[in-house]
């Protein structure tokens, strides 16, 4: 069950995106922010039907995965409409505060990622401080908020040794 949730939260999201930019009408990098919605839009269905399915097989850690990615999308979707900000730094961020969440602090260093993420794209000059931060905060926050109702029931895991 974990891979078919890995299927919609890591390569359907990305398939819109490759297919467009094999047919040659958008870059990679989508620097075009008229071209954002669709894709925003083609990872939230993909990300929505992923819950959906996992919902179906009652993995509940894949679907509440899959409901934050769904809902931090949506609001950097909202966000990106009137502001850039960085969806890469929100898609190392959110993921990451999930995990602390559901396997406790030990997992915090992970968050020197996200820090790598939101550096790698200053340096290349793709965002400014305040994007990144941006990006960072409302994946943490649109996280918890998504996987509270879930997560708040759940005692931390245990990592198998």
């Amino acid at each position: 069950m974990v891979f078919m949730g890995l299927i919609f939260i890591v390569v359907g999201p990305i398939l819109p995106l490759s297919a467009l930019v094999l047919l040659g009408k958008i870059t990679i990098d989508v620097k075009d922010r008229r071209d954002r919605p669709l894709l925003y839009f083609a990872a939230i269905l993909v990300y929505s039907t992923g819950a959906i399915i996992t919902w179906c097989f009652m993995d509940y850690g894949m679907m509440v995965l899959a409901i934050a990615y769904a809902a931090v999308t949506s609001a950097i979707a909202l966000i990106s409409l009137f502001w850039k900000v960085s969806a890469h730094s929100a898609g190392v961020a959110g993921p990451i505060t999930g995990i602390i969440w559901v396997f406790g602090p030990v997992f915090l260093p992970l968050l020197f990622l996200a820090g790598l993420v939101a550096w790698a794209r200053w340096r290349e000059g793709l965002h400014n401080i305040a994007q990144l931060v941006v990006g960072i905060i409302t994946a943490i926050l649109v996280t918890i908020f998504a996987g509270s109702e879930h997560l708040s029931r759940t005692e931390p895991k245990q990592i198998q040794e």
